[in-house]
């Protein structure tokens, strides 16, 4: 198997090599940058044709870095030069970085994403000023905690995510803990009539959650988005759903959030949820949040708000 890679990688440094001796340079770096986005394993085969190669593709290897182990951790904090590309931070580790060598490593950081076993670590070592100046997104993996209320970081967010539950303890006086927020975004998950997360509520309780914390979000007088992922995984529901229309798929949803009065709120989108697996949507976590990307969520929800108040 490992002399099968070994064959096809050098096939691909052979193509990657004539291209760049046989087109004209500008465009041979197109070529090469298209297909560096397309697949993060191009990109490293791309990355050991040249120097100007390297040079082209690096910013795109390191836009998106994700953190298993504190080896990892370790790199960011060492001041690696390609860090300073890094757009999106994925921390899958149970530690963090330190917050003062995480702004010099990754100077132009916009998003993080984290999960509840490292939010209370987030929330106490990572204040306002000595983060990166354009961090102003947060993911949030898994379940909810508390803490998440109390983060200095939230003063200046301007997106927020909650992946796979609804935030519980929503702060009394949003306006003050998110002033600059614009972009909100939680799921409604459901299977034969109860919660996913957490198992013990009946969808009836989740609705109630949704809807105390969609009334505070939308009080918050910058917000432009409210978007809630619906989802129902009870198998016959799922199968069925891909044969709806959108105005079928769009009233089971309604239905879905009955008990949400807020779900009509001229802020608010409701999307369905794609892929059938809890803890995957088919996509890589940071596509599918991605500010800038035409096919995130974020683009998804602004095509949708632009048609609902037509």
């Amino acid at each position: 198997m490992g002399l099968i890679l070994a064959h096809e990688n050098n096939i691909l440094l052979e193509r990657w090599s004539r291209l760049l001796c046989n087109a004209p340079i500008d465009i041979a770096r197109t070529i090469l940058e298209f297909a560096a986005h397309l697949d993060k394993t191009t990109a490293r085969s791309i990355a050991l044709v040249s120097k100007d190669a390297n040079a082209w593709v690096t910013p795109i290897l390191y836009q998106t870095v994700v953190l298993l182990t504190d080896t990892h951790i370790k790199l960011v904090e060492s001041g690696l030069p390609s860090f300073k590309y890094t757009k999106t931070l994925i921390l899958s580790t149970s530690s963090i970085p330190d917050p003062c060598l995480l702004k010099q490593s990754c100077p132009t950081l916009r998003q993080l994403h984290i999960h509840k076993d490292i939010a209370w670590e987030v929330s106490k070592k990572y204040p306002i000023g000595v983060l990166p100046t354009r961090l102003h997104e947060l993911v949030v993996n898994s379940f909810t905690q508390p803490a998440y209320s109390f983060m200095p970081l939230y003063s200046v967010l301007t997106h927020l995510t909650f992946v796979h539950d609804i935030p519980r303890h929503f702060p009394e006086t949003p306006a003050e803990v998110f002033p600059n927020l614009t972009h909100f975004a939680c799921p409604y998950f459901v299977a034969s009539g109860r919660s996913l997360i957490p198992v013990h509520e009946t969808s009836a309780m989740l609705a109630s959650a949704l809807a105390y914390t969609l009334d505070k979000v939308l009080s918050i007088p910058s917000l432009r988005i409210a978007l809630v992922l619906v989802k129902d995984f009870s198998q016959n529901v799922t199968d069925s759903l891909a044969t709806l229309s959108d105005d079928e798929r769009e009233a089971h949803m309604h239905a879905l959030l009955k008990d949400v009065p807020q779900k009509d709120a001229p802020k608010v989108v409701l999307i369905a949820r794609k892929g059938s697996m809890f803890y995957s949507d088919g996509r890589e976590p940071a596509e599918a949040w991605d500010t800038t990307g035409g096919i995130s969520y974020w683009a998804e929800a602004e095509a949708a708000l632009g048609s609902k108040n037509k």
